[in-house]
């Protein structure tokens, strides 16, 4: 009698589908396409590319940390993609294309009541980040970028501050 034994950890007898030469194909076609029309980034393809399907895996229930990678990649993509076509210009589109991304992947997140605040807070960090660098570019706002992630770090500090005190009786304990 030929009885199955236990389960083993690795069963290399069942399909598994081959990510790593998705990617591969991925990475390959983007740079093709970057070559045969050089104003589409490569970089920004395969991140719209590979963070679609993130997006994808994250509907279809298959992983629930695809949604930050995807909106992240996403948000990335779609901004370098803008600025490689000409559509915008100047320092900070990508930056704020990631914060972009991150807001939206919480709010998607808050729909399904699973959203946390820290990525809203990441995701303004880096919106406000790339609007001061595109502030660069309005003379009166000029200088701007250099003085806003300290601004940003103050910010949050006094909001954590805020935030310890909130709830306590007497507000503070000292």
């Amino acid at each position: 009698m030929n009885e199955p034994g236990p389960p083993r950890m690795f069963d290399f007898r069942r399909p598994v589908f081959p990510w790593l030469g998705v990617l591969l194909l991925v990475v390959g076609g983007s740079l093709l396409v970057h070559e045969a029309v050089p104003r589409l980034d490569g970089g920004a393809l395969a991140a719209l590319i590979v963070g679609s399907g993130l997006w994808v895996a994250w509907v279809t229930g298959r992983s629930g940390l695809a949604l930050w990678a995807a909106v992240v990649l996403l948000g990335y993509g779609v901004a370098r993609l803008l600025v490689g076509l000409d559509v915008v210009e100047g320092r900070g589109w990508t930056t704020l294309g990631v914060g972009v991304g991150l807001a939206t992947g919480w709010l998607v997140a808050r729909i399904r009541s699973s959203g946390s605040d820290w990525v809203l807070a990441l995701a303004a960090l880096f919106a406000l980040v790339g609007a001061a660098q595109l502030a660069e570019h309005v003379e009166p706002l000029r200088g701007l970028d250099r003085v806003a992630a300290p601004l940003v770090i103050v910010g949050v500090g006094v909001l954590v501050i805020v935030a310890s005190f909130r709830g306590r009786p007497g507000g503070s304990r000292w």
